[in-house]
């Protein structure tokens, strides 16, 4: 199937990974817009139709990153989270290790700025960020 293209019939994602398990299989990590992950078995020469193997609650928003990585799904979302999710040899997922972590801007450069109006309008930008960070 080298150089082909297939279109699979799986829901609608906001993100996804892939592993190929072997030359006639594939895992599949979707993220959605609800806040769910689900995974789908694809069979790669495209013999019979992706099965899902389970869908999860994850995040109370969209989910925004997902990641299969060694025997862990990960996945982040708006909600400002992280889920790490140990995979069974079922593929089936054990309870959440539940990571959090806030991310803050230290600073910013501006670069390439070409007039006097974009010059302002990041400026203030800049201040009223730094305001809101204070008042927070």
């Amino acid at each position: 199937m080298r150089g082909q293209h297939r279109v699979l019939a799986v829901p609608s994602a906001t993100c996804l990974d892939g592993r190929l398990l072997d030359q006639s299989e594939a895992l599949l990590l979707l993220g959605h817009a609800d806040g769910q992950l689900s995974l789908w078995s694809v069979d790669v020469d495209g013999e019979s139709e992706p099965r899902r193997l389970w869908q999860i609650a994850a995040h109370a928003g969209s989910v925004s990153s997902v990641r299969l990585s060694g025997g862990f799904v990960l996945s982040g979302g708006f909600d400002r989270t992280m889920n790490l999710f140990p995979l069974m040899d079922d593929w089936n997922v054990g309870p959440p290790i539940k990571l959090h972590r806030t991310l803050r801007c230290a600073g910013l450069r501006i670069d390439g700025v070409e007039g006097a109006a974009e010059r302002t309008l990041l400026a203030d930008l800049v201040r009223r960020s730094a305001t809101a960070e204070e008042t927070a």
